[in-house]
Formats: C-alpha cells, structure tokens, sequence
C-alpha cells in the first residue's frame, strides 16, 4: 500500500499553499462581484468574510437560509446558489487538497484499491464541511454497489448545499441502488427538476426491478428520451433473464453502446457505475472487441 501512495504522490505536482490561496482569491473575487450587484449583497458578504475565516459551516448555513426566504427573486435565489455552489466546495488547505487529488488519481489507476476511499476519507477528515471529499466517497461507494453507504454520504453533501445537481443525482442512484421506489419518488417531489432526467426514469426502473415489479420496470425504461443511455439496455437485458424471455439482443445492444467508455463519461459524468458490467458480459458471451451483435452473442 505504501508503494502505491508513494507513486500517486510521484504523479501528482506538489500543492503548495499558495495554490489554495489563489483558488481561494479567485472565490472571494466571485463572491465580491455578485455582491457588488446583488441585493443579496449583505449575505454574500457575510458568508465571503466567515469563508475567509474558513468557517464554512456558518458561510453555507447563511446562504441555504437566505435562498430559503419567500421574498428573494429568482435572479437573487441563483445568484446566492451560485455562490453556496462556490463555498462548499473549496479548500481551505493544500493537504486536504491534495488528498483529494489524490484519491481521484487512484480511482483511475488502482480503481479496486482501498487507497482511494483513504485519500477521500482523509480530505473530509481534514475539511468535514468540504463536498468534495463526501461526493467522492458516494461516488466510490456506489461504484463498488454499498448502497447504503453510497447514500449516507449523498445525504451529507446535500446536508450542506442541497442544490448542487451532482449531489441530488447521486442520491438518485443510491436510492435505486437500494430498490426504494417510494423513497425514491418522494425525493422527486422535493426536488421537482430530478422528474426530467433520463437518469430518474432509469433509476425507478431500477428501484422496481429490484422489487420484481417488472412491468413498472419496463414502463419507467420506455419513457427514457436518450436512446444511446447504455445503462437501460443492462436493465431491460435483467428484465427479460428475470421473466425466462430473450434476453441477450438487450446485452449486445448494452455492449454497442459502452463501446467508447471515456467519451461516455464526460456525456454521463455522474453515473460511477456506468458501462461497469461491460468487460465480464462481453466475455460470457463471448462478444469481440468492437463488434456488434449479430450471431455471436449465444
């Protein structure tokens, strides 16, 4: 283990503390601008000044409460959500910083590793109100299908900014992870723009696939816009093993479609488990590489 952190360490540059400053400044200089225009301008520059005070539980407390408030305007409600956006997610320091570097660098050279749930666990350690640290932490935990876990940790990112749209989508999947088609729908409710995302439908699918309630899995599946999701054809293939149906033309569609797994990962950039079961069905059923369908798949 020592090895594999001293050779993450040897990739990534050294984040100085200077690093972090200018990170920081270039967040204050944001701040300042929205309240120099904003009749917001008291709260951005109260949660500015606890910021530079490095208390973000108080900056991000202010903001959730004033974005709250009935009378704020649409245009002032984004413009303080902008600026919650902003304050939980930086660092305060280069160690936490690069902590998480680092953890993002494992989970793409030793994804299997524990050292990148480590470095993430670590970095929160170091900043706790930090979302960074806690989005990658559900984003590994899902990956690797701890469902619970995945969803604790989604749950504490949104604790602290409840609008950022990477928390509120891996909320989603944990609780599709977990097959909790109610809780899942209640949580829509609260958060009406989720009901518009391909990524809901397919995770009620989920949700009802893993209750056996396959017609409700495969109506949820009908009504995704995107037919180049690749993760709903995985589903559909489930649905039909599940009913003793054909199965297997939904795997090579499955398959097709994860063909270019980087390029699909900035198109899905918040799904950890996307194109997952990829390599172990393209050899059960014995698909070559970059290959369709056709009379291969048996």
């Amino acid at each position: 283990m020592e090895e594999v952190t001293r050779s993450f360490k040897n990739k990534i540059p050294n984040l100085k503390l200077v690093d972090v400053l200018v990170s920081a400044f270039t967040i204050f200089s944001f701040l300042g601008a929205m309240a120099a225009t904003s009749p917001a301008v008291e709260v951005i520059k109260k949660a500015k000044n606890l910021s530079l005070q490095r208390d973000r539980l108080q900056a991000t407390k202010i903001l959730r409460d004033a974005i709250k408030e009935p009378s704020r305007s649409k245009v002032d409600r984004n413009k303080l959500r902008q600026a919650l956006n902003k304050v939980s997610r930086m660092f305060f320091t280069a160690k936490a910083l690069q902590e998480f570097e680092m953890g993002r660098s494992a989970a793409i050279k030793e994804p299997e590793s524990m050292q990148v749930i480590s470095h993430f666990e670590e970095a929160h350690s170091i900043e706790k109100y930090n979302t960074q640290p806690l989005l990658g932490l559900s984003k590994e935990h899902l990956r690797r299908s701890q469902c619970k876990d995945a969803i604790d940790w989604a749950n504490k990112a949104l604790e602290i900014n409840p609008y950022f749209e990477e928390s509120l989508y891996l909320k989603t999947l944990s609780l599709a992870c977990l097959g909790e088609a109610d809780e899942l729908q209640a949580f829509a409710e609260m958060n009406p723009e989720i009901k518009t995302w391909d990524y809901y439908k397919l995770s009620l699918a989920q949700a009802y696939l893993l209750e056996k309630q396959y017609e409700l899995a495969e109506t949820n599946l009908s009504k995704i816009q995107d037919s180049k999701l690749p993760e709903q054809y995985y589903f559909k293939a489930l649905i039909k093993k599940a009913q003793g149906l054909e199965f297997k033309v939904h795997i090579q569609n499955y398959l097709k479609h994860c063909r270019n797994r980087e390029a699909l990962k900035k198109k899905y950039k918040y799904d950890p488990r996307l194109c997952g079961e990829r390599e172990q069905l393209a050899t059960k059923y014995q698909l070559p590489a970059g290959e369709l369908i056709q009379k291969v798949v048996k």
